[in-house]
């Protein structure tokens, strides 16, 4: 039986090199690479000169901060995030001052939600952000009279 082949070699290994040259140098390990390749093959007779071999080290030192930058801004991501959960959870109990669409609105805080690792405020059964809180208050005592009240 004869089988013939549908995709030849030559397209995968296409597409291999396709998908590899869209992406960019995303590691060190993959510059370190790039870079021992061409001081191992370069030629002889015409060795790549000193301002080049240093324009290549200050690229290796920019990526190097990058990354370092990249992983303290991740950091911080995480710890907002924790921050504005921690401040969602504060809120429970408390009454709030929202801007609405409608105006100002003031509701009790009964619940917190959170979507895509972000919370939000359960006021009156609505939804709503941390950013359209406008003040916060201690809730009055349920079934309590004002002070001085018999």
């Amino acid at each position: 039986m004869y089988v013939t082949d549908t995709t030849s070699t030559t397209t995968v290994a296409a597409y291999q090199t396709t998908k590899e040259a869209s992406q960019p140098l995303a590691s060190l390990d993959n510059f370190l690479k790039l870079l021992l390749s061409q001081i191992q093959y370069q030629d002889p007779l015409n060795p790549v000169q000193d301002h080049e071999f240093i324009a290549q080290l200050a690229q290796f030192s920019q990526l190097e901060a990058v990354q370092a930058t990249n992983s303290r801004l991740n950091t911080i991501g995480i710890l907002l995030e924790s921050s504005l959960s921690y401040q969602g959870l504060q809120l429970l109990g408390r009454e709030v001052d929202i801007q609405t669409k409608d105006g100002v609105v003031t509701g009790l805080v009964d619940g917190v939600t959170y979507e895509n690792g972000r919370p939000a405020l359960l006021v009156n059964g609505q939804r709503i952000e941390l950013g359209q809180v406008l003040q916060v208050r201690i809730a009055a005592a349920a079934g309590g009279g004002e002070e001085g009240e018999q």
